[in-house]
């Protein structure tokens, strides 16, 4: 705490020094000697002393009593007057000047000292009074609120300016009275159970909403808030301070019914809609659209975090609110709550909403979309893989072709020319039935994507197939269904018909399917010979297999397309054994079945 600051007013520079280093030896901080009233005035107004000792008595055109005078009305110091004549008449002077202390020379340090803090402290109390007067008054008279003073008994002792502002009625018709019945009769019931609580048990009435009638006989609306005011202990009557709220109070009712409308225009969109906190990243609303994409209800939606359906990211990683990224027509991942991912296409605004800082976030389903999307990728595969394989199917055939042509020119003998004639027509056969399986092939790619019975599709395989008496074909994939196109029958050709040429000994193909943590895998096993395990390195390599040069390798290329795999985990002697691994999202199961993923 810093020390007072103090302005010695004395004309006999023994005392003065003396009482500066008494001062001094108290703490204080003697900052000047004045020895005459006109320059204890200068000092005062430049230095801004914490308090001033003034001799009455000193030499110059004026006394101290004056100098504190002229002081006083330019600047608020407390002057403690010092002086060795305890004359009535200078007394009674000096009380005009509102002193804060007397001293009587010769004084002792004790009494100085005492005399300075009781004067300090005086004057401490007297600014907080007048600052807190001031700040009562600027308070009432600049609010836009009305302030009601009460007694004890109810009586209104002080009414603001602003009571016909707000209540309608002029000043004169509460100051004297108890407070008059101007509640609006449906209302007056609760205000005056509301005052009781005030009057007689000492609460706080707060922001208590009401209506009145003005002296024009309209309703008003305002808020009132009370408490008792208390003296030392002792209640003395109720503060009260009413406020005109009937502007806020349309504003709040037109402000429901735009809030009515919009409800009504964002939940008949066919566009989801979700508003989200900026900070906690809570959902606070959601329309119906949105609600049926995440497959949940406002119940069930409202108060999760954002990122548990749209846009999922960990903690403290938004892109918006974290990373500082701005969200226009993106194309994000929606997860229901199923746990389906559905691909969205998303933009964010930020903005403020009964201040709060918010995100708006609008999205649609483009899953047809990327369908077509991936539609187009996987037709430009198919052609991409047929134009491959065809080529260099193709051209390896042309070669051997123009081969045999060549040595039959040398042939010396009918037998030998017959016989390379037959090798060629054998060529021509192959490039005629790789043609033929390739145009077959292109029309399945341009077919759209959908979802096929996988059971059915086997069926019609087999019928394709026409397999062997005794061979029998065991099919249990509870409803499976595929998301592919109809070439996903030649896939299933192809695997019975490789076992049906393959297998030997083969009575019987199954195929079964269990689920994982990741998807589905498909088996097709039989209990044919099976593979060796020398050709099972070899296996989905392109050209073997079948002369066409489309069978496991085909397989595994068109699976590809579709984001499945196949695999050969059969036993040497034991038969057969392919497993086509089926991602989640591209199959499902129609009709009552329990899907519990393996461990």
């Amino acid at each position: 705490m810093s020390k007072c600051r103090i302005l010695v007013v004395e004309d006999e520079p023994i005392v003065a020094e003396d009482l500066k280093m008494t001062l001094t030896n108290l703490g204080y901080d003697v900052i000047a000697i004045a020895y005459t009233g006109e320059l204890a005035i200068e000092i005062a107004r430049s230095r801004h002393p914490d308090l001033i000792l003034m001799d009455i008595i000193l030499a110059g055109q004026i006394d101290g009593i004056t100098a504190a005078e002229q002081i006083s009305e330019r600047q608020d110091i407390p002057v403690i007057y010092i002086t060795a004549y305890a004359d009535k008449t200078l007394l009674q002077r000096a009380k005009l000047t509102f002193p804060f202390g007397y001293i009587i020379k010769p004084f002792n340090p004790n009494e100085l000292n005492v005399t300075i803090e009781m004067a300090l402290y005086k004057h401490a109390l007297d600014r907080k009074l007048k600052e807190s007067e001031e700040r009562f008054k600027s308070v009432v008279h600049n609010s836009s609120d009305l302030t009601i003073l009460t007694d004890a008994k109810g009586i209104v002792t002080f009414v603001s300016p602003q009571c016909e502002g707000v209540l309608g009625y002029p000043n004169d018709k509460f100051i004297g009275q108890i407070l008059p019945d101007i509640i609006h009769p449906d209302d007056s019931s609760r205000f005056w159970h509301a005052w009781e609580q005030v009057a007689q048990h000492g609460q706080e009435l707060h922001d208590f909403e009401y209506r009145i009638v003005d002296s024009q006989g309209a309703v008003r609306w305002v808020s009132h808030s009370a408490k008792q005011a208390t003296v030392n202990g002792k209640i003395v009557g109720i503060q009260s301070d009413i406020r005109n709220i009937a502007e806020r109070k349309q504003a709040e009712e037109a402000l429901v019914e735009n809030e009515e409308r919009l409800r009504t225009i964002l939940h008949s969109m066919q566009t989801g809609i979700i508003v989200i906190d900026a900070q906690t990243h809570i959902i606070l609303d959601a329309n119906q659209k949105s609600l049926d994409m995440i497959g949940g209800t406002k119940e069930t939606v409202l108060g999760s975090v954002c990122h548990s359906y749209i846009c999922p990211a960990e903690l403290g990683k938004c892109p918006i609110t974290d990373l500082a990224q701005t969200i226009d027509d993106s194309e994000r991942i929606l997860i229901s709550t199923r746990g389906k991912k559905i691909p969205i296409l998303k933009s964010v605004i930020p903005t403020i909403l009964r201040g709060k800082k918010v995100l708006i976030e609008s999205f649609i389903d483009i899953t047809d979309r990327k369908r077509a999307e991936d539609m187009i990728v996987i037709t430009t595969r198919k052609l991409a893989l047929m134009n491959d394989v065809t080529y260099q199917y193709i051209q390896n055939k042309v070669t051997a072709l123009r081969g045999y042509a060549e040595l039959s020119k040398d042939t010396k003998t009918e037998a030998e020319r017959l016989s390379f004639i037959e090798k060629e027509e054998h060529i021509l056969e192959d490039i005629y039935q790789l043609i033929k399986n390739t145009k077959e092939y292109q029309e399945m790619g341009l077919t759209q994507l959908r979802w096929i019975p996988a059971e059915q599709s086997i069926r019609m395989a087999v019928s394709l197939v026409s397999p062997k008496q005794g061979i029998s074909i065991e099919i249990d994939l509870h409803g499976l269904e595929l998301y592919a196109d109809p070439l996903i029958e030649k896939i299933f050709y192809k695997l019975i018909d490789n076992a049906e040429k393959h297998g030997k000994t083969l009575t019987r193909i199954t195929f079964t399917c269990h689920e994982t943590t990741d998807g589905i895998i498909l088996t097709c096993e039989d209990d044919g010979v099976g593979i060796s395990p020398e050709r099972k390195t070899r296996l989905f390599d392109r050209g073997v297999g079948e002369k066409s040069g489309f069978d496991l390798f085909f397989i595994r290329e068109c699976l590809a397309l579709y984001s499945m795999s196949i695999t050969e985990t059969g036993e040497s002697n034991k038969g057969a054994r392919f497993e086509i691994t089926v991602p989640k999202g591209a199959y499902r199961f129609m009709g009552i079945r329990e899907n519990k993923p393996e461990k």
